[in-house]
């Protein structure tokens, strides 16, 4: 069988962006927390593990060659040099502006709350008050 050459650098450099895609979902589910749990490297390479097994059957069309291999293992590399700083930086900003918003979210309903549970205290102290002094004159 005769394979061009375009198509075999087509698919080693989707193979790289596979490795890319693996590396950024591994950052993704890892980059929240700072220690990192046997959980979530098992997940992780699950996930990648699909991810490969899926373009490997689709897009390569179930070859196995030693270049997708080395696409998958350079894209990983590649992203741990190149993008894995930006990516870290800016999760760990998208999560800080979401718990600075449901930070303010929050002391806005309990002030809310506490302003509520003050006029209920209110209102019911009056009634009591009201219904003291109404049992008080009967008396």
């Amino acid at each position: 069988m005769f394979v061009s050459t375009t198509v075999e650098l087509q698919n080693f450099l989707l193979s790289c962006l596979i490795g890319l895609v693996c590396s950024l979902i591994f950052d993704l589910l890892l980059g929240i927390n700072v220690k990192r749990y046997a959980f979530f490297d098992f997940f992780s390479w699950f996930c990648e593990g699909i991810i490969f097994w899926i373009f490997w059957d689709k897009l390569f069309f179930g070859e196995f060659r030693i270049y997708t291999v080395l696409g998958f293992v350079l894209g990983s590399i590649l992203y741990a040099f190149l993008f894995h700083k930006f990516v870290r930086k800016t999760l760990f900003f998208v999560i800080r502006i979401f718990s600075l918003i449901f930070n303010r979210i929050y002391k806005i309903l309990l002030t809310s709350y506490d302003f509520l549970v003050k006029i209920r205290v209110y209102i019911l102290g009056e009634f009591v008050k009201k219904e003291f002094e109404e049992n008080e004159e009967k008396n």
